[in-house]
């Protein structure tokens, strides 16, 4: 959308798709129309209302085009460009349409050269070598409540260098990631024999903040489901720097609730601080080695953090902080042991991160790792001294509609013996597959997987499509307590098969997975990633 003289121009497709009226309204004498008809849905294609209502909309298009076409003159000339299957949401085709618009110009040749032999001549020679025009200044219309030396700082890339479609757009994306923006593009302009960019960054919502809303569910048709409903709420920018407030909810099986102040400390929003407070209520089962639960708790635990870091782009971050918290599980079914368990926590960590995934639930290209150093300290309050170790990778790559997916995770104990709550956890889907969710613990745990996903349509030629696919995995993992009882014989095996779906609520996966000694579960799995 954008605005024009008080309207708002969205799209002139049920208005007049090929304006040929408005160009002859602005005194043109002859027409050169390309259109680009998009081909009707047979009957047995209609399946859907989703379906009728793409339908309605490819014919009301194509009416106006008939009458737009119809009022053309015997000298205007008609560019018909078969697309073939680029639909007209395929943004990221543009070059093979700009091909197929130039073998279509191609065969009208002897229509279109008498209307260049009859034109005064105009010199078109040597103008596409000409080297491409210096970007020397930047004036940027800002209209949001950040520091105007913020969105420069992301522009520097493109300045005293020639002009670069490609660079300068990139330069766009890293403005608009910043957040508030509703809009962010530029124009050319010449100012005193200079070329330099306007570049329009709108924000006409400064006081609003954003929601998103999501579901979480684990069902493993068995005896385990989780349903929860959450909300996550991000404040406007509080400041010229882009600070800004957190908040997270979940109401279900699993309630938690999150807030945090994210404090940015200079323009170029590397350096930051952060306040944080979490409370959360959630049950902890327990299980035999067969897999049977024999125990369940009720965990309510809270955490006080602050913390402190630097932000490397939109892609790394360093951190160090301190944890404080206190909690208690109390059994609720079952037989075991203790009856309660008290947590308290008091530690310092430090941790380190990349994510240059293209997607945070279905990547198709990137990688991603992160390793946190936790030392738990009694003085603090903790239930003991220890120290532990934890780290991951993961990389995606692609070709065509199949993609893999590599990860390797693992963490370690390397001093004092860490509480029952700090204990790592693996099981559940693409967690060795088979097994309960968080079935298996121990004080140390290596795992690792290999993710094939096969796109079933290509998105980018359904206008209402959820993108579906289908694949499957292989992963190994193990748990253990002291490092001398680990073993690569213990190692255990698993894989699943699954068909997900990319949905508004956010991933959606209904897989089947089996690990060794016979163990089996399928699942249900929205709202969480791989």
């Amino acid at each position: 959308a954008f605005n024009l003289d008080g309207k708002l121009l969205v799209d002139g497709g049920l208005a007049a798709n090929i304006p040929v009226s408005v160009a002859r309204d602005m005194g043109a004498d002859i027409v050169i129309a390309v259109w680009t008809p998009n081909d009707l849905l047979k009957q047995e294609q209609i399946g859907s209302v989703v379906d009728v209502l793409s339908q309605t909309v490819s014919l009301l298009i194509l009416a106006n085009e008939r009458v737009e076409i119809a009022s053309m003159r015997p000298g205007d000339v008609l560019v018909r460009v078969d697309t073939d299957k680029i639909g007209p949401t395929a943004f990221t085709r543009g070059k093979e349409l700009i091909e197929a618009g130039r073998k279509s110009i191609q065969t009208m040749a002897d229509r279109l050269a008498p209307i260049a032999e009859d034109r005064p001549p105009v010199s078109y020679a040597g103008l596409g070598d000409k080297p491409a025009p210096v970007i020397s200044f930047v004036r940027i219309e800002n209209t949001s409540r950040l520091n105007q030396s913020l969105l420069e700082t992301r522009l520097a890339s493109v300045m005293g260098k020639p002009t670069d479609t490609e660079e300068i757009n990139e330069a766009l994306d890293r403005i608009y990631a910043l957040g508030p923006f509703e809009r962010v593009d530029y124009t050319m302009a010449e100012q005193d024999g200079l070329t330099g960019l306007i570049v329009r960054a709108e924000d006409s919502r400064r006081n609003a903040g954003r929601v998103r809303l999501g579901m979480i569910v684990e069902n493993d048709f068995n005896t385990e489901s989780d349903v929860a409903v959450s909300v996550d709420y991000r404040s406007a920018a509080l400041d010229a720097y882009g600070s800004e407030i957190r908040a997270i909810a979940t109401i279900g099986d699993i309630n938690e609730f999150g807030l945090e102040y994210f404090r940015l400390l200079e323009p170029e929003q590397s350096w930051f601080a952060a306040a944080r407070a979490e409370i959360e209520n959630r049950p902890v089962n327990v299980y035999t080695t067969r897999g049977f639960k024999t125990a369940g708790y009720d965990l309510t635990y809270g955490l006080l953090g602050i913390d402190a870091g630097r932000q490397f782009g939109n892609f790394g971050e360093i951190r160090i902080g301190t944890e404080l918290g206190t909690g208690r599980a109390k059994l609720n079914e079952g037989a075991a042991p203790l009856n309660e368990v008290d947590i308290d926590t008091g530690r310092v960590f430090a941790s380190a991160g990349l994510d240059m995934l293209d997607d945070p639930f279905f990547p198709r290209e990137g990688t991603a790792a992160k390793i946190r150093w936790t030392h738990g300290l009694e003085y603090l309050g903790d239930n003991a001294d220890y120290q532990t170790v934890t780290a991951s990778g993961v990389h995606a790559f692609t070709f065509g509609r199949n993609t893999f997916l590599t990860s390797v995770s693992g963490g370690a104990r390397l001093s004092g013996a860490p509480p029952i709550d700090t204990l790592y956890r693996i099981g559940g889907l693409f967690s060795l597959s088979g097994y309960r969710l968080d079935e298996l613990a121990g004080e140390n745990f290596l795992a690792g997987r290999l993710i094939y996903r096969r796109s079933l349509v290509n998105t980018e030629e359904v206008l209402f499509g959820v993108p579906l696919f289908v694949g499957g995995s292989v992963e190994a993992g193990e748990v253990w307590s002291r490092p001398d009882e680990f073993a690569l014989d213990d190692v255990r095996f698993g894989g699943s098969v699954y068909v997900g779906a990319n949905t508004a609520l956010g991933p959606v996966y209904l897989a089947f997975g089996r690990s060794e000694g016979g163990r089996q579960s399928a699942y249900l799995v929205i709202g969480r990633s791989f």
